[in-house]
Formats: C-alpha cells, sequence, structure tokens
C-alpha cells in the first residue's frame, strides 16, 4: 500500500458526526451554565446591596443615637423615631450572620450610653451644672465597638467583592 489509510464505518462516522454532536451538547448545557452564571451573579448583587443597607443603618443608628442625645440631655424639641437598631439585627441575622457578635456589642454598649443620656437629663432637670460629665466614659465604648463593626464589614467587602 502507498501510504493511504482506509477509515472504517464507524471511524468516518465519528468524524461527521462528531462536531455535530459536541454542538449538540454545547447547545444543550450552554443555557444552564449561563443561567447558573446569572444566578450567581444576581445573589452577589443582592449581597452588596445589603451589606451597603447594614452600614447605612449602622450610621443612621448613630445619627439616632446624637438625637436622642439632643432630646435627653439638652431638652430639645425633637420627635424621635424608632431605633434602627432592630433592623441592624435582622439584616445581620439574614445576610451577615458573621457580624452578629459584633452587632450585640455596639447594641450593648449603645444601651450604656443611652442610660448615659438619662442620668445627664435628670441631672439637667435637678440643675446640676456639669450635667455632661461623664459624655466621654458613656460615648467612646459605644464609638469603639461601632468602629470595630465597620472595620470588619470594610475588611468582609475587600474579599468577597473584589
Amino acid at each position: 500500500m502507498s501510504g493511504v489509510t482506509t477509515l472504517t464505518f464507524g471511524q468516518l462516522l465519528l468524524i461527521a458526526l462528531g462536531p455535530a454532536a459536541l454542538t449538540a451538547c454545547v447547545a444543550l448545557f450552554a443555557p444552564f451554565l449561563l443561567e447558573k452564571r446569572k444566578q450567581e451573579a444576581e445573589r452577589k448583587r443582592k449581597r452588596a446591596d445589603k451589606l451597603e443597607e447594614f452600614i447605612d443603618v449602622l450610621y443612621q443608628h448613630e445619627h439616632w443615637l446624637d438625637e436622642k442625645k439632643s432630646v435627653r440631655v439638652f431638652g430639645e424639641k425633637t420627635v424621635l423615631g424608632v431605633t434602627p437598631l432592630s433592623k441592624i439585627q435582622a439584616i445581620a441575622s439574614i445576610y451577615f450572620s458573621q457580624f452578629k457578635a459584633g452587632v450585640e456589642n455596639v447594641a450593648k454598649h449603645a444601651q450604656g450610653y443611652e442610660l448615659w443620656m438619662l442620668e445627664a437629663g435628670k441631672k439637667r432637670l435637678s440643675g446640676e451644672a456639669d450635667y455632661t460629665a461623664g459624655f466621654s466614659g458613656a460615648y467612646a465604648p459605644y464609638h469603639s465597638s461601632l468602629s470595630e463593626l465597620l472595620k470588619s464589614i470594610r475588611e468582609h467587602a475587600q474579599k468577597e467583592f473584589k
């Protein structure tokens, strides 16, 4: 023989139908893979949105505490809404359980700060001159725990949303 290769019927069939079979497999599995990627991207976007909302509500809580201090300590006539703390706890519980301990720490120190506000307000109403004494000691633990939680959230965001 002069170098001519003869192919069997099975080999010819494989050569003829191989690309068609590959195309059929791609056509069958591509939509599944694309849908999976789309769902993963949507999940990641939702988590990013919730993380943004989580941070926003933490700052709303800080603002709410400032408003509460103005009312309780200094006697401002402002209507306080409901504390955003329950929303913070809900978001942490549902989406970011790794931050629950940090949220509990913030809540604990916020409560201590609020107790100071009540005592300072009582002192103001009774006419004591130095009714704001102890502010730093009451605010510092809250601020420190909030800063620590926000730092943890930033580190998490950098890892998850590169």
